[in-house]
């Protein structure tokens, strides 16, 4: 089956064409927003607004699907299934004009220009935005505090919920001219069917909207956030879902066959899961990048984290989790910089020194959401450590403070894939596996969400198994196994510093 993956994220619209029958990614292909369409004026793909306030525009969206569909010509009439993956919490706001305009738009009609009557919000808030910390706590205490254990995530600025209210509060007129709010993902998916298709479970979770025990609007929720909003929103289906057919808009205009299947779109985390290879439990994933994401799958159980990181759905099935360290490659890098070294030499006293020789400390460069703390550490106060104690002992602190939280959410973890610029760090990824004593696959998925949702179309429009599509496309560059002589070692270390945790 040749299935069609596009990942709609801040800066870019991405394409992974892959032949899931034979294993082959066939192409990709990349549109930078910013570079490719100068007239929106945006900053690497966003508009800044005041007070942390961050939008972008769904007409650029339009046009960069435009833009990516001419670009595959050569392959669109072989296209069987197109599933999307959206930045994740963004949302977009419709009016009662949107069906019937996709109804009757002509082929030979932009989509960019003849959509844009439907917008009762010309820009749109996406997950940058930290605008809402007034709307989180009036929700909350409409709840009492109930958020977490019916969503699955405490309320957060980015999440949708936020976003809604404080569009209904300071915008009542266009809230209540607003017949459809749906995700960046859906409203995707819609465009290709031509009509309104559901959210999926896996996105909706992110949306403190959903009861995340039955994958269902929650009313006291809704209730919380804004007035007749179950009217306003999409159903909920699973992500599993081919949803429709492609409307005749996009046969007639890229040629595209009238039986490709579009199927229900979701999050960039969730299908980042999925095109990582992580579906199922056990097997987790280390993003280090500028900040680091851990994310897995966790079954069908439901998990108390007591507010620490978010449940959403997992688009094979079940949840997954998620906890994001805003300590991560920036923080490595000042560590390095305080002794001098360059990365090979630093690598080299890293596997030198490990397990570090002295106690941990709290490795914070910048505020830290988990544990949610101020910054305990200054770049002064870098230079003054010894070389050893500057990078080894930062970067082990912050590999324990990643075992701390995850313990939270996954029972056993006998897989680590590893991802990101400090994954081609080989004494760094030998410490993760000695401190987590897992073994750790080192990946190389350039473009794992949108690689996630062309397996997710794969699976759902042709019922393609999971294994199969794991092992066609997301196998691993290398693996370490971890030396299980440092396990009691770092089973007390993580002890000392949980008590450093606790001092906070």
């Amino acid at each position: 089956m040749i299935s069609l993956g596009l990942d709609l994220s801040t800066q870019s619209l991405s394409a992974v064409l892959i032949d899931s029958t034979a294993g082959k990614i066939i192409k990709e292909h990349t549109i930078n927003f910013a570079e490719n369409f100068p007239e929106f004026e945006t900053e690497n793909g966003f508009i800044r607004g005041n007070n942390q306030e961050f939008y972008s525009y769904p007409q650029l969206y339009l046009k960069a699907i435009d833009k990516m569909m001419f670009a595959l010509k050569d392959y669109t009439p072989q296209i069987e299934s197109i599933s999307i993956s959206g930045h994740q919490h963004a949302s977009v706001y419709l009016n009662d004009k949107f069906t019937q305009i996709l109804a009757e738009i002509k082929s030979t009609e932009p989509l960019s220009e003849v959509l844009i009557p439907c917008f009762s919000r010309p820009i749109v808030p996406i997950w940058m935005d930290n605008s809402t910390s007034e709307e989180c706590k009036e929700m909350d205490r409409i709840l009492k505090g109930s958020v977490s254990e019916l969503s699955g995530s405490l309320y957060c600025e980015r999440f949708t919920a936020a976003q809604i209210r404080k569009f209904y509060k300071k915008s009542p007129e266009a809230y209540q001219e607003t017949q459809t709010i749906h995700l960046i993902s859906s409203f995707c998916a819609s465009i290709f069917a031509g009509k309104n298709l559901s959210i999926d479970s896996s996105d909706a979770a992110g949306m403190n909207l959903m009861n995340l025990a039955n994958s269902q609007w929650d009313q006291n929720l809704l209730d919380a956030c804004a007035p007749n909003l179950i009217n306003k929103l999409p159903s909920i289906e699973p992500a599993s879902t081919a949803a429709a057919k492609v409307s005749k808009y996009f046969v007639e205009r890229y040629a595209l066959s009238a039986d490709c299947d579009i199927c229900l779109s979701s999050g960039d985390n969730p299908n980042s899961l999925i095109g990582c290879g992580a579906a199922e439990p056990g097997t987790v994933v280390i993003s280090m990048g500028t900040s680091d994401t851990f994310f897995g799958a966790i079954g069908y159980e439901m998990i108390d984290t007591k507010g620490v990181g978010h449940i959403f759905g997992n688009p094979a099935g079940g949840y997954m989790s998620l906890i994001c360290f805003r300590n991560g490659s920036l923080s490595r890098e000042a560590a390095l910089l305080s002794t001098g070294l360059n990365w090979q030499e630093g690598e080299e006293l890293i596997a030198n020194n490990t397990p570090y020789p002295d106690s941990n400390y709290l490795p914070f460069i910048v505020d830290e959401m988990y544990p949610h703390c101020s910054a305990q550490l200054s770049k002064e106060q870098l230079s003054s450590f010894s070389p050893t104690k500057a990078l080894v002992g930062l970067i082990e602190s912050q590999i324990l403070n990643l075992r701390l939280y995850a313990e939270k959410h996954a029972k056993s973890i006998s897989t680590i894939r590893l991802t990101g610029g400090a994954s081609n760090n080989t004494a760094i990824t030998q410490m993760i596996a000695d401190v987590f004593q897992a073994k750790v696959e080192r990946i190389e998925i350039s473009n794992s969400a949108a690689l996630g949702a062309a397996m997710r179309a794969a699976n759902a429009s042709s019922k393609q198994d999971w294994k199969e599509l794991n092992e066609l496309f997301t196998g691993a560059e290398s693996q370490l196994l971890p030396n299980t002589q440092n396990a009691t070692i770092y089973d007390d270390k993580l002890i000392q510093y949980r008590e450093l945790i606790n001092q906070l």
